[in-house]
């Protein structure tokens, strides 16, 4: 199984646009354009998604579904409360055990983005950080668990850049 983890695009601030709550801040016109980005990037190298999990809170949810928009041909995307902040990656791996997917997208925030990442390649201490928008390929051979994954590759969004 191919695990994509991707931090939401850059979102507004709290009171920027009458968005009132840290969950309800929507994509800033930047965080739409890094997707419209990274979907003609990943389209480019030919990657494609089985299932598309994201964290439910606003920021994450929207950048999923305006990759999946981008994409076309990708699934339907289905928020999963283990994706919002404060989860633990054992906690994610036992929902993801029953998946049938060689191909899944996990959209959410930092920390936890890079922890899981952390944990898949075999240490919760190791450091692996995310910039928004940020994307990274970590092959497991078998269901998601720690110390199974190879991280095949992460990048920025300055890596997928069309302007």
């Amino acid at each position: 199984m191919n695990l994509y983890l991707l931090r939401h695009a850059h979102a507004l601030d709290v009171e920027e646009a009458s968005v009132e709550t840290d969950e309800a801040r929507p994509l800033s016109d930047e965080g739409l354009r890094s997707v419209a980005d990274l979907a003609a990037a990943l389209k480019r190298v030919g990657v494609s998604f089985d299932a598309i999990f994201s964290s439910p809170l606003r920021r994450a949810l929207q950048t999923a579904e305006e990759l999946a928009r981008h994409l076309a041909a990708a699934p339907a995307v289905a928020p999963l409360e283990q994706l919002a902040p404060d989860w633990s990656p054992k906690k994610l791996a036992k929902q993801l055990l029953p998946l049938e997917a060689d191909e899944v997208l996990l959209v959410g925030h930092e920390p936890e983005i890079g922890r899981l990442a952390a944990w898949l390649i075999g240490d919760k201490e190791v450091r692996v950080e995310f910039a928004k928008g940020a994307i990274a390929c970590v092959r497991c051979d078998g269901a998601p668990q720690k110390g199974i994954g190879a991280l095949a590759w992460l990048v920025t969004p300055k890596w997928f850049k069309t302007e």
